[in-house]
């Protein structure tokens, strides 16, 4: 009996660690983005349009932050994200006129930035 016990707690750690994303930090994340909108909503939702400008600004800066760190996340887990030192190795070969460096460089910057753009959406601030 106890090993049944073990045996299926340890069933469940593995199905937890192959699916985390989907079944953990997915569910986690809407949690946030829903407690986030709610706290950080009403901060802006001041009278007049002055002040609600000036109060909205560091909640926007929050929104892009978040946005930034989850690219960041999401380029670290399911795309490539190339290493300090592989990057000079490219740029250095990208220099020296290789076509394939320049384009895994560009392809790289690409990435980040349709990230970067898709979380920014994600993100925004619907009034």
């Amino acid at each position: 009996m106890r090993n049944l016990i073990t045996n299926g707690w340890a069933r469940v750690a593995a199905f937890l660690s192959r699916w985390q994303e989907f079944v953990l930090w997915l569910p986690g994340l809407v949690l946030l983005a829903v407690i986030g909108y709610v706290i950080l909503g009403a901060v802006t939702a001041l009278p007049g349009n002055a002040i609600q400008t000036l109060a909205a600004l560091p909640v926007l800066c929050a929104y892009a932050g978040a946005a930034c760190a989850f690219a960041w996340l999401i380029k670290r887990t399911y795309l490539r994200e190339i290493d300090k030192g592989e990057e000079q190795e490219l740029h250095d070969k990208a220099l020296r006129g290789n076509e394939p460096a320049k384009w895994a460089i560009l392809l790289d910057r690409a990435e980040w930035m349709v990230l970067i753009i898709v979380l920014l959406y994600f993100f925004r601030v619907v009034r």
